[in-house]
């Protein structure tokens, strides 16, 4: 338009006028001139952004060029998704530049731009853990699972589509909501809808549907024991079972496991019941055992003869070896057993101690 102006002066030396008209002219055709915007002319060349970040479903010219005042907000594509980046063509620049007629400074050989729309993460994590907390407090281990006298329980979920990381805003707080939740303890299935806690109606809905599985928590070998062995702490570890397949005499602690011998060969992984252990034998039957009774003001001790094997303060039979009389005792240690007193009518030896 500048050219067409400048050329159409010109034009006018070719006719005869006078001085006056000449200066009025003039004066005319340089108001229309320097009124007209300077980005009409080229005058102002706006630069490209280096770093495009937008926020905004929309990429305005005021998110792409530094210097860009009167069309700054007309909207010219699409954003790229939450946490995504996208390029833009410069030919596609190049087309809206010539639309609101301006021009720009483009670098040698430069085809596209990169946009980019940082977005805050939401881990899929902290969505499981969320809908977690929920189904506990609504479902507390139901007592009609008859799970009760397990002493670890733990509530498994499963989802129907695999959980994903949420993107949002940078200005939302990452925090969670539920729009809606139903949760059937019956069939164990549940349906969550949740959203960030600054969204409203419609936006980032995410629906979530699954079914939930309560496990107990039970103590296993991890190595296969032969009947005999003493189980150490290091041969434990704990797995999960359905409570159907958990009897009950089933051991289900570590401290429970830990110092008693098999009393028969144990498989690693399987459920150990009571009746597979026993505490270790400190006096065997057929054993020479000390029988001690001790009484007020008195300490007397003899040897006697072990009827029975024992563990470690369970009462076992054993018998006298002077009198020849069978007694009951508790086993204090190996090798030694506490008389009851009632039954201690002997002779102590000669290596008694009296106090």
């Amino acid at each position: 338009m500048k050219a067409t102006i400048l050329k159409s002066y010109r034009n006018c030396n070719s006719v005869k006028i006078s001085k006056a008209t000449a200066l009025a002219l003039t004066t005319v055709l340089s108001y229309i001139i320097f009124s007209l915007p300077t980005t009409a002319f080229g005058a102002d060349i706006l630069k490209l952004k280096t770093n495009i970040e937008v926020q905004k479903d929309i990429v305005t010219l005021g998110d792409i060029f530094e210097n860009m005042t009167r069309y700054r907000s007309e909207a010219i594509f699409k954003s790229p998704a939450l946490g995504r980046q996208g390029t833009v063509r410069i030919d596609r620049l190049i087309e809206a530049a010539e639309r609101y007629d301006f021009t720009f400074d483009t670098p040698l050989n430069l085809k596209k731009i990169k946009i980019s729309r940082p977005a805050r993460e939401i881990k899929a994590s902290l969505i499981r853990s969320m809908i977690l907390e929920k189904i506990q407090k609504e479902n507390e281990f139901n007592k009609s699972t008859n799970i009760n006298h397990f002493k670890e329980t733990k509530t498994k979920l499963t989802f129907n589509t695999p959980l994903k990381t949420v993107m949002v805003p940078l200005n939302f707080s990452g925090e969670l909501k539920f729009k809606k939740f139903t949760y059937n303890k019956l069939r164990g299935t549940f349906q969550a809808i949740i959203q960030p806690k600054e969204a409203n109606r419609q936006t980032f809905l995410e629906n979530i549907n699954g079914k939930t599985q309560t496990v107990v928590i039970h103590a296993v070998l991890k190595r296969g024991i032969k009947k005999g062995d003493t189980i150490d702490t290091s041969d434990i570890e704990l797995a999960e079972f359905s409570p159907r397949r958990v009897p009950r005499n089933a051991i289900q602690t570590k401290k429970q496991l830990i110092g008693m011998v098999a009393s028969k060969r144990l498989r690693a992984g399987s459920i150990i019941r009571s009746s597979d252990i026993e505490t270790r034998k400190v006096i065997k039957k057929d054993q020479l055992v000390t029988l001690i009774l001790q009484k007020p003001g008195m300490s007397l001790k003899t040897q006697g003869k072990a009827v029975t094997s024992g563990s470690l303060n369970e009462t076992i039979t054993v018998m006298n070896i002077q009198s020849k009389r069978i007694i009951h005792g508790i086993i204090k240690g190996p090798g030694l057993v506490m008389v009851h007193s009632n039954d201690y009518q002997i002779k102590p030896l000669k290596t008694a101690q009296l106090n």
